[in-house]
């Protein structure tokens, strides 16, 4: 019995983690865009358009869960996937701090490149949560991960302009990378039941999706959504 409460616990802080990682990765949104204006000396037209560009794998944020389902690596289709990204997401940003900050196709290259990993690691770390509270202590669960996530995204929006003031942009995007390496290293410790090692294939998890979308109240929120970026 003491060993299952060791395992909630240590899945629930690495989904923390996950969340923890997703909020405070805005610590560096007023570094970038001082980049975009003040180096590159961009337009807002040119901004908006780069910063949508970074935004572009949360759009397809479905097709990372899909992934995720459906594709094992190395026989992980959960602890894999943080570690893998969350090193990916580390890396892109010590490669902000060096190489990412003299052009700027780079710079919305490996941005993109962040946005991704950071994405991924946020289905997974989803998935997880979910997974959790088909068992037990499904609001914990979810009171952990929002509750993280909105600690994350508290402590950038204060600290985001306060470290600007006393730290360049190189400096903060090296201390953007702790967080996505300490949850990529947390999660090697990360043990999968036997129900994740054995999920559906690919077209059992499409299947799975589109029965999901066909419900009326899915699709019509989401054409709701789109007739309200036009009206």
């Amino acid at each position: 019995m003491q060993k299952e409460n060791t395992y909630l616990n240590l899945t629930q802080l690495i989904v923390g983690l996950v969340a923890f990682s997703q909020g405070v990765q805005h610590l560096a949104d007023l570094s970038i865009q001082y980049l975009y204006k003040d180096q590159f000396q961009l337009s807002p037209s040119m901004m908006g358009l780069f910063v949508g560009i970074t935004a572009i794998p949360w759009i397809i944020k479905p097709v990372w869960g899909i992934m995720a389902d459906s594709f094992a690596i190395f026989g992980s289709k959960r602890k894999a996937y943080i570690v893998i990204f969350g090193c990916v997401s580390g890396s892109g940003w010590i490669l902000m701090s060096y190489y990412g900050q003299e052009n700027i196709y780079l710079t919305v290259g490996l941005l993109t490149m962040i946005s991704t990993a950071v994405c991924v690691c946020n289905v997974v770390g989803e998935a997880l949560m979910v997974e959790q509270s088909t068992n037990q202590h499904a609001s914990k669960n979810v009171s952990i991960f929002f509750g993280f996530k909105a600690v994350g995204g508290i402590f950038s929006a204060y600290f985001s302009g306060l470290l600007l003031m006393h730290l360049n942009k190189s400096q903060i995007f090296i201390i953007n990378s702790i967080f996505p390496f300490t949850m990529a290293i947390l999660s090697l410790f990360l043990k999968e039941s036997d129900d994740i090692q054995s999920r559906l294939g690919i077209r059992d998890v499409l299947k799975i999706f589109w029965r999901f979308f066909q419900d009326p109240r899915i699709y019509q929120q989401i054409q709701n959504h789109i007739k309200g970026q036009f009206y």
